[in-house]
């Protein structure tokens, strides 16, 4: 059996998304954190660090949401995780390329403008957002200009590493940052947010539809 622990953010939406393009059957287990469940002994033992995503896989415990994301297509043998070596290093580098580049500046975005406001009662640090623009202004037509010439991030195939960069541009739907002037990636995004496997996620998390 397998459950899914998280709230409604970027991390657990990529493992939802990859477990419903998968049509895998699992618990999804939503933590509340205002009681502490997130530092409890029991999940601390699926997270050393009490955060959220967390898997229990048959009494197997993982964490952090690229690795469980690229697991669950792993052992479902799903054609997500090419079989050769040299296919699986384009699927991590562009798994790499989006959450150490161009999705960590997004995910500024998606800190400043809603996780902030929301949660935190705080207010946009806009020299923050100025330092991401100015980051996104170069990475994004990377990724546009690869999604140009490609039907998906890593050629023709669709790949873990399209439902890990659509998590974060999915983001742009409550942070605000307009990702339009991309064609290629708007069309890549937007082919992606049509998909059976997106309108579930978004129903079970409460995510814009």
């Amino acid at each position: 059996m397998l459950k899914i622990y998280g709230i409604p953010t970027l991390n657990t939406t990529k493992v939802i998304f990859t477990a419903e393009y998968l049509g895998l059957d699992y618990d999804f287990v939503r933590m509340d954190f205002s009681k502490g469940e997130h530092k409890t002994p029991e999940h601390l033992q699926r997270h050393p660090l009490g955060k959220v995503p967390a898997i229990d896989h048959d009494g197997k415990f993982l964490f952090e949401s690229n690795t469980i994301a690229l697991y669950l297509a792993r052992i479902t043998e799903s054609s997500l995780y090419p079989e050769t070596v040299y296919q699986q290093a384009v699927v991590q580098q562009w798994i790499d390329m989006m959450t150490s580049h161009a999705g960590r500046w997004l995910a500024a975005h998606y800190f400043e403008n809603f996780i902030k406001p929301t949660f935190l009662q705080g207010t946009p640090d806009e020299s923050n957002l100025e330092e991401a623009n100015g980051f996104l202004d170069i990475q994004l037509p990377a990724i546009d200009k690869q999604l140009e010439n490609n039907t998906y991030m890593c050629g023709n195939e669709m790949s873990v590493a399209d439902l890990i960069g659509f998590c974060f541009f999915n983001t742009c739907e409550v942070s605000g940052y307009d990702i339009g002037q991309y064609q290629s990636i708007s069309n890549w995004y937007q082919n992606l947010r049509q998909s059976q496997a997106y309108t579930k996620t978004a129903t079970l998390l409460g995510l814009p539809e």
